[in-house]
């Protein structure tokens, strides 16, 4: 058997960028265990420094139109009797046939399923948080929730094994979407593998007196509507309004929601309160997250999510949204993310250090049991790549 493992997204995506990286370095680790054969195909040319620090040889590629086209048509009922016609192969195929592979797995969400014949696939699977908040602009504008949709139904549907972060979003979509338990691989995720690349001591202090930064909460999230940054904005309002201090430092790319957010900063008179970073470096990162007085993410989207393992792993203490508790059990203080009073307060408890020890010791406990589940895991995804091995062997 040979393997290709296609990855399409790149780091501006956050932690769904992430999870990819994981995946992939997962893959890599137990198909040279099994002596599988296997090349790694990427999309994006701005992951070719990453990936040579992390030591992931690959090929960089780019999209077909003629693929993209023949996507399109071929799942139309007429596409799909041209093609029984004229058997078509895409250009994504013919690379994979060049290189006599005979499995394809790809670790981001992806139409690219749509552009094989012939060779087999699993796919991953982020999340479904289109059918938990369909009310957010990012899953219901011009028609993302009709693809998301179709996407997942599409893809899944002739996957040979699906894998996902979590047994919550297994079993969800089991119940979802139909397919059998047995054929999705629950993979919980893990501190981020570029948490891991050296900063220079020097390069830390010069980075914290550069921005004049200290005793700071830490949000690192992209600027999507449903990462709820508001309501940090109002917990700071009512904090300072109250005559107490409070620091707070964001990070990540504008995903259409940082202009409403600056405006709402300029209309509470907070400016001075808040630090916005866009894309930061990873070694800048691992700085902001190191010195931070405690991790808060009162997000709406879930199962999990990668910023409480980074706050684990960097053994800072953690605010949560409460409807996600399956991911941190007792390791994190629990907020309704529609509540500025829930959150003041836990923000007010966070500064106890009994409390932010407790915390800190929960959340190392949490961390090695991700782990333990992680390797559960990886035997079960190596379990269904060997049995697809066997498989083949009745028509190759």
């Amino acid at each position: 058997m040979k393997v290709a493992i296609i990855i399409e997204n790149n780091i501006n995506v956050g932690g769904g960028f992430t999870m990819s990286v994981e995946i992939l370095l997962l893959l890599k680790k137990i198909l040279k265990r099994n002596n599988i054969d296997f090349f790694v195909i990427n999309y994006d040319k701005n992951n070719n420094k990453i990936f040579s620090d992390l030591n992931i040889g690959h090929k960089t590629i780019k999209d077909s139109i003629f693929d993209k086209i023949f996507a399109l048509i071929n799942y139309s009922l007429i596409g799909m009797y041209l093609q029984r016609k004229f058997k078509y192969i895409t250009s994504l195929e013919k690379i994979l046939l060049k290189n006599n592979c005979n499995f394809a797995i790809f670790v981001t969400p992806s139409p690219k399923p749509y552009y094989l014949q012939k060779i087999n696939y699993a796919t991953t699977v982020y999340d479904i948080c289109h059918h938990d908040y369909p009310e957010f602009s990012e899953v219901s504008e011009f028609n993302i929730f009709k693809l998301r949709e179709i996407l997942i139904k599409n893809t899944i549907s002739q996957s040979v094994f699906v894998i996902t972060e979590s047994e919550e979003l297994k079993y969800r979509l089991a119940m979802q979407y139909g397919k059998s338990l047995e054929r999705i691989i629950s993979i919980p995720n893990i501190p981020s593998p570029f948490l891991n690349l050296k900063e220079s001591l020097n390069e830390e202090k010069i980075f914290l007196k550069k921005n004049n930064i200290n005793n700071y909460y830490f949000y690192p999230a992209q600027f999507w509507s449903h990462k709820n940054h508001i309501r940090i904005l109002q917990s700071i309002k009512k904090i300072v309004s109250l005559r107490n201090k409070i620091q707070f430092v964001f990070c990540g790319n504008d995903k259409g929601n940082l202009i409403f957010l600056k405006n709402k900063i300029n209309e509470y008179k907070i400016n001075k309160y808040i630090k916005i970073f866009s894309f930061v470096k990873n070694s800048e990162l691992k700085i902001l997250y190191k010195n931070c007085k405690a991790v808060v993410m009162p997000t709406y989207f879930g199962p999990t999510n990668i910023p409480p393992l980074d706050a684990w792993y960097f053994k800072k203490p953690l605010i949560y949204s409460k409807h996600l508790v399956n991911q941190v059990k007792n390791a994190a203080l629990l907020i309704d993310p529609n509540s500025v009073d829930e959150l003041v307060v836990a923000l007010k408890k966070i500064n106890n250090k009994k409390i932010a020890n407790k915390l800190i010791k929960n959340g190392i406990k949490m961390l090695a049991n991700t782990y333990t589940d992680r390797a559960l895991g990886e035997k079960n995804l190596e379990k269904a790549l060997l049995q697809f091995d066997k498989i083949k062997e009745t028509w190759c």
